[in-house]
């Protein structure tokens, strides 16, 4: 149908408008070309009535004329119906915009009525340079002063307190920097990790300061606005009532540090705890992290075989489907391997590498990341030729890299080195007579996948087992 709208244009004449395609929808463009197929023939059959009794020649050159005018009508009154509409568009604009400089002239007008009536001393320097005069007094009165930017951990400590920040007197601003100075919540346990370890490494040293958390300021701030002191130690105890003694007065002078230290840490038992803490903690940052590398590693040697094998221009493009059909050819392994990096194997994988409802966790891949990956899987498609097939997986790859990157040096940062050993995973295999083994230690695979699998092994080729099915990975 296109071909014959642009054949039919070609021979009328027709004066297509670019500004027009953009303006129109596709089903408006639809529209438009019906309504100029209607066109085309009400209007050769006009010419060709009007100069029907004037011999052949005039017959056609009206029949002509009419179509042509008729195709080309259509196109006009639509530009021009919209010329009509934004013409009025822009006229309630301006309307709207004349009325809304108007009010606020009368706003300023009011405003200088009132500011001459407070202030007359200044009023012929209010009609002098009525603005101006105006934004000095703005600058130099405090009724005019804006209050500073409240920033947003300012505005979640006022309040927790029930304090209206614009109101906050010189010890609500103390206590704010005291709270922004603590050490923020997310990153306490991993100080107290390291104080820990710190002190378990130097017996000797007992007066090291405790980790002090916003969440702790926060308490401490709430027990003394409620009437509880706060002791030296940082912790708070309860004022003591008036009129009853408090005990021995201290012989230490004031100011001066008792003789023997008070230990930060009552229970000895506490330091092992948290290496033990720590342990755990270390433990579940290398398993996600081998997890998500191991994950990373099965896509990128994918995407390298698919990138390497010989079928890849065959599988690809037009015919593509077709030639990956026909069994043992080279663009069928292609599509094989394609298949296991699409599986939903993988696609869980990346699921569970970007954490859970959009959290990231130590050794998970950012949500971003996560989201590249998955976008760059699902844009290599066998429909695409070639070219454009080897610059999407190329793409795949990068994002692949990326993120494995990213991970190990976030894993080093924190830890160091992960471990080597656990990150390379066994899992192609190799045949013998029937029996999948593992082709690195030739262990025997577990029987059940045997059972199910053996008839369909070939002997001569290598298999990846993935969730328990093996997938042909190229022949030997």
């Amino acid at each position: 149908m296109a071909d014959i709208q642009g054949l039919l244009d070609t021979f009328f004449m027709t004066r297509e408008n670019p500004v027009l395609t953009g303006l129109l929808s596709k089903e408006e463009q639809e529209k438009l070309k019906t309504q100029q197929m209607i066109g085309t023939g009400i209007g050769l059959a006009t010419g060709v009535a009007s100069n029907w009794n004037k011999g052949p020649l005039s017959t056609v050159l009206g029949g002509f004329t009419g179509a042509s005018a008729g195709r080309q009508a259509p196109i006009d009154t639509t530009l021009k119906n919209y010329m009509t509409t934004n013409e009025l568009a822009k006229m309630m604009q301006d309307l709207k915009l004349g009325q809304y400089n108007l009010k606020e002239k009368e706003r300023f007008e009011a405003g200088l009525a009132d500011a001459i009536k407070t202030s007359p001393e200044l009023a012929n320097a209010y009609f002098v340079d009525p603005k101006g005069t105006l934004e000095r007094i703005q600058k130099s009165d405090p009724r005019f002063r804006p209050y500073g930017e409240i920033k947003s951990d300012e505005a979640a400590f006022y309040g927790a307190l029930g304090i209206n920040p614009a109101n906050a007197t010189e010890k609500d601003k103390q206590d704010f920097l005291k709270f922004s100075m603590a050490v923020p919540d997310k990153d306490a346990f991993a100080k107290q990790v390291e104080r820990a370890d710190f002190l378990a490494k130097n017996k000797g040293i007992a007066n090291l300061p405790p980790v002090v958390s916003q969440s702790d300021v926060m308490a401490q701030i709430i027990k003394e606005r409620s009437g509880v002191q706060p002791t030296s130690t940082g912790f708070a105890k309860e004022t003591q009532p008036k009129g009853q003694p408090t005990g021995q007065p201290s012989t230490q002078p004031t100011g001066q540090p008792s003789g023997k230290p008070v230990p930060l840490i009552d229970d000895p038992n506490q330091i092992s705890d948290v290496r033990i803490d720590l342990k755990k903690s270390k433990a579940g940052d290398t398993n996600l992290a081998v997890k998500s590398i191991q994950d990373l590693n099965r896509q990128e040697k994918l995407i390298n075989d698919i990138l390497n094998s010989k079928g890849f221009n065959q599988a690809f493009g037009f015919g593509g489907v077709t030639s990956s059909a026909i069994s043992g050819s080279d663009a069928a392994y292609t599509k094989r391997l394609l298949d296991q990096l699409k599986a939903k194997s993988f696609v869980g994988s990346i699921m569970e590498m970007k954490g859970d409802q959009g959290s990231t966790g130590f050794g998970q891949l950012a949500v971003s990341e996560g989201a590249q990956i998955t976008s760059a899987q699902s844009a290599v498609d066998q429909s695409l030729d070639p070219d454009a097939a080897r610059v999407e997986l190329t793409r795949y790859l990068k994002k692949v890299q990326d993120a494995k990157n990213n991970l190990t040096q976030d894993y080093s940062t924190k830890y160091g080195d992960l471990p080597s050993e656990r990150v390379k995973e066994k899992t192609s295999f190799s045949t013998d007579k029937g029996v999948i083994t593992d082709a690195v230690t030739g262990a025997g695979l577990p029987t059940k996948i045997l059972q199910e699998y053996g008839s369909q092994i070939d002997p001569n080729a290598y298999y990846k087992v993935v969730k328990g099915v093996p997938y042909l990975i190229r022949k030997k």
